[in-house]
């Protein structure tokens, strides 16, 4: 029997569309009226528009993300190593966004405020929470030996687990050096999580100790040409599993095993292969 109505290929109907689904929405009147005043070709109902408009909308910001780079700035001083970070990426089309930055001297944050208008500034690095810090795609650094913390062990370890993507991010080092005059970049570098960490000489991973218990996660020496870093993420979380062994968390706090966490890990590292 022929088909009888609907799409049907190469019959000269019109392709068909994804099917449409009713939602609520709410808009005030001021709204409306902009909406109504837009003209979007042979688009005239109000829902039609709003979804032209959406669509349009998630588009452009799509497209303005990908020429965003998005950044921490620690140990940010007056500002003097970002002013030279968004000259470097307005040459190339793309805009620097602040998503963290610390400092803790009175001084330098009144210049730095002064130069990057109102930014909100977080004050002593070692005492936040790595899961308060935004997704980020580079993070800079002092040019000697490394000057930060990669994260609180606890929190380095619970975030991987619920978010294991993190893993695979990349981080922009740029080191330098105060001069009279301002400053002067060394040398600049893009790492993985497993070149910015390594074993330390008590611990599996370089690692920060406060009153017996894991405080910080501390990045390897990068700035050796020599320097011993984790050949492969697969080693990097192992070391993190024989970190947390030798600091167990008590059973009120242990929401999974390290066994569990390194498996979790596992699969997402295989997935990525």
């Amino acid at each position: 029997m022929a088909n009888r109505g609907g799409y049907r290929p190469n019959s000269g109907r019109k392709k068909k569309q994804h099917p449409k689904k009713k939602v609520q929405i709410y808009i005030d009147e001021e709204l409306e009226k902009r909406i109504n005043s837009v003209t979007i070709g042979k688009v005239n109902s109000v829902s039609s528009k709003i979804c032209t408009l959406i669509s349009k909308g998630i588009d452009s910001m799509l497209q303005e993300d990908n020429n965003v780079i998005r950044f921490a700035d620690l140990f940010a001083g007056m500002g003097g190593i970002r002013l030279g970070f968004d000259r470097a990426l307005k040459r190339h089309g793309l805009v620097g966004k602040p998503v963290f930055v610390s400092e803790i001297k009175k001084s330098a944050i009144t210049v730095y405020k002064s130069n990057f208008g109102n930014e909100q500034i977080t004050g002593d690095i070692t005492k936040v929470d790595a899961e308060d810090i935004p997704d980020l795609d580079y993070i800079w650094n002092y040019e000697n030996s490394p000057a930060f913390d990669i994260a609180n062990f606890d929190s380095f370890y619970n975030v991987l687990y619920n978010d294991p993507e993190k893993l695979f991010a990349k981080y922009m080092t740029i080191g330098y050096v105060p001069t009279k005059h301002g400053f002067t970049i060394k040398y600049t570098d893009i790492k993985s999580l497993a070149e910015l960490l390594g074993p330390s000489k008590k611990y599996p991973i370089g690692l920060q100790v406060k009153r017996g218990r894991p405080y910080a996660v501390r990045p390897a020496n990068f700035k050796k040409k020599d320097y011993k870093h984790f050949e492969n993420l697969d080693e990097l979380i192992l070391a993190v599993k024989d970190t947390r062994d030798m600091f167990p968390l008590s059973l009120e706090e242990e929401k999974y095993t390290s066994t569990q966490w390194l498996e979790k890990l596992k699969e997402e590292i295989n997935r990525h292969k």
